[in-house]
């Protein structure tokens, strides 16, 4: 599949609106959280990621339609063979770091039910469906794929101020931001970005980045 582009055929008055539509569906659900208009209880924070990612799959579906695209443009494809020469790699190591974990830091002897399951193995899917198929295809009709890149992470970072020490946080959320984003830049595949994410969030709780 090819790697995203950015499209220039949008009036000026589309892109700004198309800037502020980005910007705000990105930042307002977390200036929320953080205001605690939005309680941080897990069920409430899971309600506006789940409200989030069926919003982002209405709006990228509009696209779909105004700019003609097919749906495996963005990434909705069973094509699994053909990427996972990229992705396979990616989740071997989050699979074999579960078992060298325990030798090199403190990990859990449990997990949490509700953050292991929802946020897991739910959450990294709806993250992905709103992080990377909408807030990629949509930066790359922005901005240029550099900025396009770092946009998406920035964005993947700052939904993520609310959990835990920000000082573990924040880095451990850039570093598996530039991992998904670069992934999905060069091939977009939403089945096998989500069993990345899903890998590499069980390998976050069970060394206790998420608290």
């Amino acid at each position: 599949m090819s790697t995203l582009t950015t499209v220039s055929s949008l009036s000026e008055r589309q892109i700004q609106l198309l800037r502020l539509e980005y910007f705000t569906f990105a930042l307002l659900p977390v200036l929320l959280i953080y205001l605690k208009i939005i309680p941080q209880n897990w069920q409430y924070l899971f309600g506006a990621l789940v409200t989030m990612s069926a919003l982002s799959l209405f709006l990228i579906y509009r696209f779909i339609k105004k700019q003609q695209w097919s749906w495996q443009k963005v990434g909705f494809t069973l094509q699994l063979k053909k990427d996972f020469w990229l992705y396979g790699p990616v989740i071997l190591i989050g699979a074999i770091l579960f078992f060298v974990a325990p030798f090199v830091v403190d990990v859990k002897d449990g997990f949490n039910t509700n953050t292991t399951f929802w946020f897991t193995f739910v959450g990294s899917p709806l993250q992905e469906l709103l992080y990377r198929v909408y807030l990629l295809t949509i930066g790359a009709l922005l901005f240029s794929p550099r900025v396009n890149f770092v946009a998406n992470v920035s964005m993947f970072a700052v939904m993520h101020v609310v959990y835990g020490d920000p000082e573990i946080v924040i880095p451990s959320v850039v570093f598996a931001g530039m991992m998904f984003t670069g992934l999905y830049m060069k091939s977009q595949n939403v089945i096998l970005i989500s069993i990345t994410h899903i890998v590499w969030n069980a390998l976050a709780v069970y060394v206790g980045i998420f608290n």
